[in-house]
């Protein structure tokens, strides 16, 4: 039967699978060390990214190459996502006296939960540009903050994904062997789309300003004395 040829759909699929299990096996592996979460995260998005774009990526080879490249970078950035998360723990400790308004103790709950849902977004938006974009550690997050607010839909589903899969890895471990792979499936194909759209803002650390016309993640803000007429509106980009 055609079905279980080399090109046929059930070869296609556990093909897949068995992707799934091995890097997220590699991520886990990859994110021993602790600071080198965002590295391993990065590397993972890297290679799901070459697969959203059709471009047939050998998974251990490009795992490795990404993890390489983006280690001296990705550093600093876990550090302060390190740093975000600690801080977003203790500000959940935060309890208000008996004797407190109501709309105080809802206020404080409402910011601790506004802020933790600000920094998961950075934190996944953060490591994919990472995995695509050579930006300064500022622009990496400068980029995933204007992310994050500017395509709302997204960070909801990108959000949602990741709590559900969280959720189901705590109840039932053994997901954890597909958990990290599929959820970097889920958001290369959300994010394949928001960096298609938003290459005028983004502008490799490592290319001048001079050598691409794209108005780059500061247009407007930098040269405001003499602002060139396409880049009036710097809200138009957000």
């Amino acid at each position: 039967m055609k079905i279980f040829d080399i090109d046929g759909t059930f070869y296609k699929i556990m093909t897949e699978l068995a992707d799934l299990v091995i890097l997220s096996v590699y991520w886990i592996i990859g994110c021993l060390p602790i600071i080198t979460i965002g590295t391993s995260t990065s590397a993972l998005y890297y290679v799901y990214g070459k697969k959203i774009r059709k471009e047939d990526p050998y998974i251990t080879r490009e795992f490795v190459k990404s993890y390489k490249s983006n280690f001296k970078q990705s550093i600093p950035i876990t550090l302060i996502l390190i740093a975000l998360w600690v801080s977003a723990f203790f500000y959940s400790l935060i309890r208000t006296g008996p004797s407190a308004p109501l709309w105080v103790s809802m206020a404080v709950a409402g910011f601790v939960l506004f802020y933790a849902i600000e920094v998961t977004l950075i934190s996944l938006y953060s490591t994919a540009i990472l995995s695509r974009f050579e930006l300064s550690v500022k622009n990496t997050f400068l980029l995933a903050f204007i992310f994050t607010h500017k395509h709302l839909v997204t960070s909801f589903i990108m959000l949602l994904s990741f709590l559900i899969l969280v959720d189901l890895a705590l109840m039932v471990p053994t997901v954890l062997i597909v958990a990290p792979a599929l959820l970097a499936v889920i958001h290369s194909f959300l994010l394949n789309k928001v960096f298609n759209k938003n290459m005028e803002l983004i502008v490799d650390d490592g290319q001048s300003a001079e050598e691409d016309d794209t108005p780059g993640i500061y247009a407007g803000w930098e040269n405001a004395q003499e602002p060139e007429e396409e880049d009036k509106d710097f809200l138009k980009y957000i």
